[in-house]
């Protein structure tokens, strides 16, 4: 059954002698994007490459990573999409949504002012900057609902954990109760029965193939969910920078910007912090590659953290509010 406790640890890795896994332990890909494989691999590196661009404010870069992310994270989505993947199926709907809005508003940010090679095309040079407030207002709208559809993602499994007596209920059903369908002999698909001598003797409840395969989604789903709880936090941060920036295109009060850098680091560190415990839960388990890629996101989010809080306070350090 799916691990009621999935936010303290929602699933064991146990090997036998032979190192295969055995059937308590999850599938390998929930440690990745999933159903897209090496294209959410490839969709992480693109987002690096973005982020890098933009540090830089070098358009040519900013481009190939964003091009890139966009339509890789976009066959992501299709592809959980088309396997009907459950929580998969809006984690990479919001991460589609993100990139979207992270895109049109670093864009903004290399136009207003032009960056590169970007100041000697005409049009953009003269570009009018009243369009920035729109494309930045767009911004915070679309990585608002990325924030919104992930959490909302998580709900189902907020409704197991606070709801002991569902859980006894759901573990009660699929211990002692066979399934209500009848098969084409008359029977339930989870027992077994014989008649000998006018008496029926019933042999216990089997699970059907169907609650099996149920459950071992179920528990992949879950541990999935566990491992990414972290990006809920941080993408709520994200956006509360971005809605900064949107503010900051008019006139916006030290104090806002003051409230708004300590909102950001009251997502940014539980967001690091939930992080690091799931790749310490990793490296128990000895899956070394998984915990090196998850890793590698913690420290791009801390570093977004603090990039983050310095942006936000920047016109208070120049005096511009």
């Amino acid at each position: 059954q799916v691990s009621t406790q999935w936010l303290a640890e929602p699933l064991t890795t146990n090997r036998g002698s032979g190192g295969a896994a055995s059937a308590g332990e999850p599938k390998a890909r929930c440690c990745r994007p999933g159903s897209c494989g090496i294209a959410g691999f490839a969709a992480a590196v693109a987002f690096l490459i973005f982020d890098v661009g933009w540090i830089l404010s070098t358009p040519s870069v900013f481009l190939v990573g964003a091009v890139a992310g966009i339509l890789l994270q976009a066959y992501c989505m299709y592809a959980s999409i088309r396997h009907h993947e459950g929580f998969e199926v809006s984690m990479q709907v919001s991460f589609f949504l993100w990139i979207v809005g992270n895109v049109t508003w670093a864009g903004s940010e290399m136009v207003w002012p032009p960056a590169g090679f970007l100041a000697k095309i005409p049009f953009v040079a003269t570009a009018d900057e009243r369009y920035c407030a729109p494309i930045m207002i767009f911004s915070t709208v679309v990585v608002g609902l990325s924030c919104v559809t992930l959490a909302l993602a998580y709900v189902p499994f907020w409704r197991r954990v606070r709801d002991p007596a569902s859980r006894r209920g759901d573990a009660a059903a699929s211990a002692d109760v066979p399934d209500t369908g009848t098969s084409n002999f008359g029977r339930g698909t989870s027992g077994v029965s014989v008649r000998s001598g006018g008496l029926e003797e019933d042999f216990g409840t089997v699970p059907s193939q169907h609650r099996i395969a149920r459950d071992s989604e179920d528990q992949e789903e879950a541990y999935l969910a566990s491992r990414h709880f972290y990006l809920v936090f941080f993408i709520v941060a994200d956006w509360l920078w971005c809605f900064g920036n949107c503010l900051q295109v008019g006139d916006v009060s030290k104090t806002t910007l003051v409230s708004l850098a300590c909102l950001i680091s009251a997502f940014g560190v539980p967001s690091l912090l939930l992080g690091i415990r799931s790749v310490r839960r990793d490296l128990r388990r000895h899956l070394h590659g998984h915990a090196l890629m998850l890793g590698s996101d913690v420290v791009w989010v801390a570093g977004n953290t603090l990039w983050a809080m310095q942006d936000i306070l920047s016109d208070i350090e120049d005096g511009s509010v």
